[in-house]
Parts: C-alpha cells; sequence; structure tokens
C-alpha cells in the first residue's frame, strides 16, 4: 500500500445532507454511466436488499458499482460470497477489479491492494473485502466485524447454507442478494418475496427488492438486444426468464425426460380410496424424499404426492404409514438405502428402519420385494424411463399441487452426451432428487412393462441392477 495514497474529493452528500469523512470518490463526472440498479440500492435502508431480474440488467455490475463507492467513502468489511470458490476468481473478483474499481479510478497498489493467495483486498482508508466460496460454512466462524454482505448468484445456495451463514454473521450488516430468478418454489421466493407482488416488494418491512431487465440497462450491446429479440420469437420460454426476469425454469437442449409432456401429463388425480394398491418410491439424502404413487397393471400411473425437505425418517415414515396403514403398500427406491449411513440411526439401513417405522405406525401389510440391492446406471434408466413415459402418454398423471419438486425436476434434469444424468450440476444446484425418485419408481415398478414394449434388445434386465 502507498504510504501517501490518493485521497479524492467527495461531491455527494450523505444521507443526512452532510458530505461523509475520510476518503471518498468523486460522483461528479459519472451519472450518465450509473445504472437504474444502482440508485435503487443506495437508496435502500433495509438490512435485506434483493436485486433480482433478468440477464443483461447489470444487477451485478450496478451492486459492485456501490459497494465501491461505499468502500471508499467509510469503512467497511465487506465479505463477497459465491457457491464455489472456485467460481470467484471469474465472476465478481474480476469484475470487481477490472470494472467497479477502475470506474471511480481507483488503481491497484495506490488505492487497494489485493492479496491472490486469501482473496482479501484492503482499501487506502481500511475497508477490507474478503472474496469467500461457501464450500466450508464453518470457516465462516472465525469471520468478525462484518458490515455488509454480498451474495451473488444466491440461487446456487441452499436454503440451510444460507441460514449458516446468516447464523455466522454477527451485528445487523447490509446483505445484498443477485440472482435470476428460476422456479417459483425457490426457497429465496419464499423466503424474501411478497407472495402478491413478488416483483416489487419484500417479504417484510426488512427487505427492499429491486427489480431489472436488459431493458433497463442503457449500457447494455445491440448485440444482447437481438440475442434477446431472437429468442423473443424462438425460444418464449427462454427469453421469459433470461430476458424478462419472471420465475420459471429452462427446458435445457438435452432433458434427461425427454418423453416428459407437461401438457399431457400435469393435472390433479384423485386418489383411489378403492384400489388396495399404494406405491411408495424413495431417495435418501441429506433430506429425505418419497413419492407417493398408485400403478395399474402397466395401463395406468398416478403419481399423488412428493415429500421432501426433512432429514426426519421415522417422522415421515409414521405420516405416511398412519395414512396408507390400510392399504398394501409397495416400496421402491435408492438402493444405497440397503447400507447403513449418517444418514441413519447406528449402522442400520434406511430401508430396515423403514420398514420398522411403518409396522411401529400400524401399518403391516408391506412389499419390499422390488427395492433393488444396487441403484441402475443413470443412462440405462434413462432410456427405461422415456419409453414408459411414451408409452403411457396421457395415461401417467403427475399432481400439480402435490408434486411441485417433481414437476420441477422433470424439465430441469438434463443429460450428458452419453445419456447420463448430469449429476454435477444438480449437486452444484439442489435439484434433482424428486425426479430420481420418479425414475426409482418407473424402473422397478414398472419393469415388467418396459419388458413387454420390446425394448430389451439394447438394454437387458441385467443392466438395470448395475452398481
Amino acid at each position: 500500500m502507498a504510504t501517501a495514497p490518493r485521497i479524492p474529493i467527495i461531491t455527494e452528500p450523505g444521507p443526512s445532507g452532510v458530505p461523509l469523512v475520510g476518503p471518498t470518490v468523486d460522483v461528479s463526472k459519472r451519472g450518465k454511466r450509473f445504472l437504474p440498479v444502482y440508485h435503487q440500492i443506495k437508496r435502500a435502508t433495509t438490512p435485506y436488499i434483493v436485486n433480482m431480474g433478468g440477464g443483461g440488467s447489470g444487477k451485478s455490475y450496478g451492486t459492485s458499482q456501490w459497494l465501491v463507492k461505499r468502500l471508499f467513502s467509510r469503512k467497511e468489511k465487506l465479505l463477497i460470497i459465491r457457491k464455489f470458490a472456485t467460481s470467484l476468481n471469474d465472476s465478481v473478483i474480476a469484475q470487481f477489479r477490472e470494472e467497479a474499481l477502475p470506474f471511480w479510478g481507483m488503481k491497484e497498489g495506490v488505492d487497494y491492494k489485493y492479496n491472490k493467495t486469501n482473496r482479501t483486498l484492503l482499501t487506502a482508508n481500511g475497508s477490507q473485502v474478503l472474496f469467500r466460496g461457501l464450500d466450508n460454512p464453518e470457516k465462516f466462524k472465525s469471520i468478525s466485524g462484518v458490515t455488509m454482505v454480498w451474495i451473488e448468484e444466491a440461487t446456487e445456495i441452499s436454503e440451510k447454507e444460507f441460514m449458516i451463514l446468516d447464523d455466522r454473521i454477527r451485528g445487523t450488516p447490509t446483505v445484498i442478494l443477485t440472482y435470476n430468478p428460476i422456479s417459483e418454489r425457490h426457497w429465496l421466493k419464499a423466503r424474501f418475496h411478497h407472495p402478491d407482488d413478488p416483483y416489487k416488494r419484500g417479504v417484510n418491512e426488512d427487505v427492499t427488492v429491486i427489480f431489472s431487465t436488459y431493458l433497463d440497462n442503457p449500457l447494455v450491446g445491440e448485440k444482447y438486444v437481438k440475442s434477446m429479440n431472437w429468442y423473443r420469437e424462438h425460444n418464449p420460454d427462454h427469453y421469459r426468464v433470461y430476458g424478462l426476469g419472471q420465475f420459471g425454469l429452462i427446458r435445457p437442449e438435452n432433458p434427461y425426460f425427454t418423453a416428459y409432456k407437461p401438457t399431457l401429463m400435469l393435472g390433479e388425480p384423485v386418489f383411489d380410496t378403492a384400489y388396495p394398491l399404494v406405491y411408495i418410491s424413495a431417495d435418501f439424502n441429506i433430506k429425505n424424499s418419497f413419492l407417493v404413487s398408485q400403478h395399474y397393471e402397466g395401463e395406468r400411473v398416478n403419481y399423488y404426492e412428493m415429500l421432501h425437505g426433512t432429514s426426519d425418517l421415522e417422522g415421515m415414515c409414521s405420516a405416511l404409514a398412519d395414512r396408507f396403514k390400510n392399504y398394501r403398500i409397495y416400496f421402491t427406491g435408492d438402493g444405497s438405502g440397503n447400507n447403513g449411513s449418517a444418514l441413519t440411526t447406528g449402522n442400520a439401513s434406511a430401508w430396515s428402519l423403514i420398514e420398522q417405522h411403518f409396522r411401529a405406525a400400524g401399518a403391516y401389510h408391506l412389499d419390499f420385494a422390488s427395492v433393488p440391492t444396487g441403484n441402475p446406471s443413470t443412462a440405462s434408466s434413462r432410456h427405461t424411463c422415456n419409453a414408459l413415459m411414451a408409452h403411457f402418454g396421457g395415461n401417467l398423471q403427475i399432481s400439480r399441487s402435490g408434486c411441485p419438486l417433481l414437476c420441477d425436476d422433470l424439465e430441469r434434469m438434463m443429460a450428458l452426451n452419453d445419456g447420463s444424468l448430469d449429476k454435477k450440476d444438480c449437486n452444484k444446484h439442489n435439484y434433482g432428487h424428486a425426479g430420481d425418485t420418479m425414475r426409482y419408481d418407473l424402473m422397478h415398478f414398472e419393469l415388467n412393462t418396459f419388458e413387454r414394449l420390446g425394448l430389451m434388445r439394447k438394454f437387458s434386465r441385467a443392466s438395470h441392477q448395475a452398481a
């Protein structure tokens, strides 16, 4: 750090009309280059600021502009978060060093210094910027004195990760979240957005919602505008989400469930109380998932309810057993549930515990014959599931209200070039567990139906038990 740093003269008054004390920036010639989101962030006074909208709106650019201004106006300690630390260098760090700091005329070695090893930036007036990934939230226990937090691409992180981060940061820092809206059922929407006006109002007085699209950005390039015009004409879903910034999902170019037809398969099937059979497919992860359905001898399948979101295996089993104890219940699902894991008590397998919990709750007509000893390869199950979905067509019905997460996964899950599931993307964005329960359901409850379709030439029955 230079011993005699340049101290720009302030020309902008503080909140009370009195000039701020200390190093700051000269804004006299910057007015025309400020984006609308910059001024909206500047006016916000709430603890949480949600800066969301479509691509090309300048959300991140405007946020970094305001943060740099704030860092040089007073002494601050800013924590900037991405889901993975490896993504910091090519995103927010580059934006800070190559755009936001030069925008204000700040020079490295004169006005600030950057430590590449620990990803820390120190300004001449003593402000600090810490760039961190959420790879290990426990590390945040050692960070104190944070006055501002910026969570970039907030849709990448889970609600649990946010809660851990929120608990670790002491005091009342200003927390800014920037993101493109995705699913209506993403936790961010319920946590921060008013249900009646999610694009303009926060869920309470602690939240400011700032919404913008590329149409609000006077600096957006002509090339980007032409690109959005093309999507508007040829891919309305893409334009609706990334252009207009509306909540929604975009079907990938190489979807895993190619035969899924939402207009044909989504509805509100009514549970058949006169039918004596109930089918349950389970997936075991940090949060357990159960899919409830009824199968009608290869002619029809109804999916009624998707249970997801708790690690309380006993509680979920007891609730299901209480509802269906008078039916014969068939089980299938995640073959790894045959092994003891940290998600179960002691060394007992999840499937053993499920049987114990159901029996303890009074359900005795249980059939575990379809529980696999190992999981099918995702490539072979993709082939099987899509063949079966094409076979059933409109006779496969999924409840919109009972299975919202499943509806999302069927649209969102994508395949790699070899046909296998893109697990990396699922893990990165925390989705796919509901889709896995349906994958297991079709693979094992409808395997005989698949064999009757005459498609076993490509995949032998043995492939369905691949480890």
